[in-house]
């Protein structure tokens, strides 16, 4: 916990609580929760499909405003997550 709590420390952006692990990022307000990898697939896939079928942009958007998660962007447009529907006709 000490070497969280330093300012020149690497670690500084990241601090536990409750044993959860919290990121904050340059530009974000708030520190929030890392997202186990294991979870990954599974939270993109759900918001997604909750918020009606979303375009990849607005799903990146409420998932990194909840949890961080290190290269979304990249993770979101691998080939086996599609979050892009197919056109309707």
């Amino acid at each position: 916990m000490q070497a969280v709590k330093q300012q020149n420390s690497p670690y500084s952006r990241y601090l536990v609580r409750r044993e959860i692990l919290y990121a904050k990022d340059k530009n974000a307000p708030y520190s929030r929760p890392l997202l186990p990898t294991e979870l990954e697939d599974h939270v993109m896939h759900y918001v997604h499909t909750l918020l009606g079928h979303l375009e990849t942009e607005k799903c990146m958007f409420h998932i990194s405003y909840a949890f961080h998660l290190k290269n979304l962007s990249r993770k979101v447009r691998k080939p086996n997550i599609t979050l892009q529907c197919m056109p309707d006709g």
